[in-house]
């Protein structure tokens, strides 16, 4: 099983037992690999099948402030790498669908994310501000979830189970979403079977600094 996962807090603290834990569930197929990297207020990592992956995660840009955790792919932006090298932007990996996310966003800002196309979602850390954002495609189709713990971190990851086994996050079942799929075969909106626990809406960002969610 491939996917993402992350914790990004407002206080420094050791994370490598944590990103372990948040790790484990998606490591179960025998060849899968955990990409990872943390300093002390925040750990993030791709997890890959383990065939056929050149590409290592987090990328991070030019002078090493911001990085990207990535899943799926985007498509047909060719035209505008060719726009963003003109304006200056640097490519060092070649075909990187998370490289070209993390470059467009340096140069538009939020507003870049209307312009990919794809089945993705992916994570983008400042890292000198200890500020992430997370990001989906526009129908939602590799869903992403997350959660504040207790101390006010943020988690997410591609599985809930990964949300659900760092400390501090809500695991009690929603009882509205219980009785939503009972009634509609479905849960609505971001709404998981857990208090503790969103999906990020599709088309939409999600941003996180000082322990607050917007």
């Amino acid at each position: 099983m491939a996917g993402i996962v992350g914790i990004v807090g407002s206080a420094p603290r050791a994370l490598v037992s944590t990103l372990e834990n948040l790790t484990r569930p998606l490591l179960l197929q025998p060849r899968s690999t955990a990409q990872s990297w943390y300093n002390d207020r925040a750990a993030m990592c791709r997890v890959s099948p383990g065939a056929g992956e050149s590409e290592t995660q987090p990328v991070f840009n030019r002078d090493r402030t911001k990085c990207i955790v990535f899943f799926g792919e985007c498509f047909d932006y060719d035209g505008q790498k060719r726009e963003l090298i003109e304006r200056g932007r640097t490519f060092v990996l070649g075909d990187s669908d998370a490289e070209f996310c993390l470059n467009l966003y340096e140069e538009y800002g939020e507003s870049a994310f209307a312009r990919l196309d794809g089945s993705f979602c992916f994570a983008i850390l400042d890292i000198g501000k200890g500020e992430a954002l997370l990001v989906a495609d526009r129908m939602g189709t590799r869903p992403l979830f997350y959660g504040l713990t207790s101390d006010g971190s943020l988690v997410f990851a591609t599985q809930v189970s990964a949300v659900l086994s760092s400390p501090g996050v809500d695991g009690r079942l929603d009882i509205s979403a219980v009785i939503e799929f009972c009634s509609l075969q479905r849960v609505v909106g971001s709404k998981t079977y857990h208090r503790g626990v969103q999906m990020l809406a599709p088309a939409s960002a999600l941003r996180y600094r000082s322990g607050q969610v917007a």
